[in-house]
This record gives structure tokens, sequence and C-alpha cells, in this order.
């Protein structure tokens, strides 16, 4: 999984193998990563 957007766009995360995880869509992570970052820049 790579980070789309934000200060760490371009960069990987390690991921867990197996079967039990699925990839999301590259909206969803822009979404969920867009907010962490917001929320880190808040604090």
């Amino acid at each position: 999984m790579k980070l789309i957007a934000g200060r760490f766009g371009g960069h990987g995360l390690k991921t867990p193998s197996g079967h039990q995880t699925r990839p999301s869509t590259a909206r969803t992570r822009e979404a969920l990563f867009g907010l962490i970052d917001a929320r880190i820049y808040l604090e």
C-alpha cells in the first residue's frame, strides 16, 4: 500500500500478508490519511 497524498505521499506502508486483509480504493485511502494528516497538523 502506498500513500498518495499529503506530506508522506509516495511512501509505502507495510501490510499484513494473507487473505484476511483486502486493499481499499485509492479514494478511501486518500480520505483516511487526509483526516489523519489534518489531525496531526492541528495538534
